[in-house]
């Protein structure tokens, strides 16, 4: 009798180990999943700051001193939040499960810095001087 409730705590043992295992895998893919996904989104909008910035280079031979001035700020704010995001990004790499609500609050509000920075309208430049 001893032996066979032995044989069933060890049983149970063992599958209780193999279900905590199970759901941590589970919640390790489901964490993995969602960083690689906040990650692509993050490229997204590197690539398309890169895309701005570089017209905004190109504008900026053509324009007057005082536009170019502006031009250039504008082109060092887009570098700026770019670096944000590259650090975010590298962030990604040691985050937890219950890290992960403070990285997508993080990261969303680069995201939105980053989207009104694109959506700014840029001012009639004038001609070289």
């Amino acid at each position: 009798m001893k032996t066979t409730f032995n044989l069933i705590s060890t049983l149970l043992a063992c599958l209780f180990t193999l279900v905590l295992a199970a759901c941590e895998f589970d919640k390790k893919t489901e964490l993995r999943t969602e960083l690689n996904q906040i990650e692509q989104k993050i490229e997204s909008e590197m690539e398309r700051l890169d895309h701005r910035i570089a017209e905004l280079e190109k504008e900026a031979e053509n324009v007057a001193d005082s536009a170019r001035r502006e031009i250039d700020a504008q082109v060092i704010n887009l570098k700026t939040l770019k670096i944000d995001l590259a650090r975010e990004a590298k962030n990604l790499q040691n985050t937890t499960h219950e890290q992960l609500t403070d990285i997508r609050l993080q990261v969303s509000r680069t995201l939105q810095k980053v989207g009104k920075a694109l959506a700014t309208e840029m001012p009639d430049p004038g001609k070289k001087s």
